[in-house]
């Protein structure tokens, strides 16, 4: 019996040292298998996350009478088009977020039956400021068109003011501007700055 035991002894030893050498020949255990593939994946997938403010599509109507006898019809939209977008990298993931810009139509009427009807869009705002020799530079790409209000108070019988809202982005820093629309001209100053 006891030569039984040796015996199967002298054949397990070969066994088990093959099975220990064969192990070790270089492969890669599939934890070590798995992590070396997300890497390689995050390095040659670019991930992006895309924000879109505001999210969706919308009509805005403003409709007021002025005392100097305008009516002023104000159509707000966003311009799906044309947006500042910021961007942010973290990890491998791309996050961009797309402020849009706005576009505005105007029609005033006066209680005579005249009527001026006039769109703008931050490109033709910019062009109307740099042609009356504004400081451009504070109405660049970075900034975002976000309003135009009705300026009452200043409004005359021969114009009617409106002040366009500038605004940089994830910040507090705005700028405004002073439109006179008329039937002679259309006519852009600053009113404050950043």
């Amino acid at each position: 019996m006891y030569k039984f035991w040796v015996s199967i002894r002298l054949f397990l030893l070969p066994i088990t040292i093959m099975m220990v050498i064969s192990s070790c020949d270089g492969r890669k255990s599939s934890q070590q298998a798995l992590k070396e593939a997300i890497v390689e994946f995050q390095q040659e997938v670019p991930i992006e996350v895309d924000e879109y403010f505001p999210s969706e599509y919308f009509e805005s109507y403003n409709d007021t009478i002025l005392d100097n006898g305008y009516r002023i019809l104000i159509k707000t939209v966003p311009d799906l088009e044309n947006d500042v977008t910021l961007t942010k990298i973290k990890d491998t993931v791309n996050f961009q977020k797309h402020y849009r810009n706005f576009k505005i139509e105007i029609k005033l009427e006066t209680d005579t039956g005249e009527f001026i009807k006039e769109h703008f869009t931050k490109e033709r705002i910019n062009y109307l400021v740099r042609e009356s020799h504004t400081n451009y530079r504070l109405f660049s790409n970075e900034m975002v068109l976000k309003a135009l209000n009705v300026n009452y108070l200043e409004s005359t019988s021969e114009a009617v003011i409106f002040d366009l809202l500038y605004h940089l982005p994830e910040t507090d820093k705005t700028s405004e501007l002073r439109l006179s629309l008329s039937r002679k001209a259309i006519i852009i100053t600053e009113s404050n700055n950043l």
